[in-house]
């Protein structure tokens, strides 16, 4: 997981490594909202990774692919943090939603639907 390299920070997810071109897979992880609609394919609350603190939920329609070469370099200069692996469990939580979310853009669908 890292969180997105922007002014404010967010939580990704690389939920898969694609073959083509080393590219990944990145899911976007946020708070849930408060008196506005959300997603509700995948919601994360405390305890499911170690740094979720508050009920969240994956932006499907955020989803994007990142270079693993890009992302590696990122982590070394400091300028991303990578927090470490997400259970079997999340992961497969996080890919089913991505599957049924109606929010999610048909390339990735391409991707997951074979993990």
């Amino acid at each position: 997981m890292y969180p997105y390299p922007k002014e404010k920070k967010h939580l990704h997810i690389v939920v898969e490594k694609v073959i083509d071109k080393g590219m990944l897979i990145c899911a976007f992880v946020s708070s849930i909202p408060e008196n506005r609609e959300y997603d509700k394919s995948c919601m994360l609350e405390e305890g499911d990774t170690p740094f979720i603190k508050h009920p969240s939920y994956v932006v499907y329609d955020k989803m994007q692919f990142f270079d693993a070469s890009t992302l590696e370099r990122m982590i070394e200069n400091g300028q991303i943090k990578d927090r470490g692996h997400v259970e079997e469990a999340v992961l497969k939580r996080v890919i089913d939603g991505a599957l049924n979310s109606k929010m999610t853009p048909n390339i990735f669908r391409k991707y997951l639907s074979s993990v």
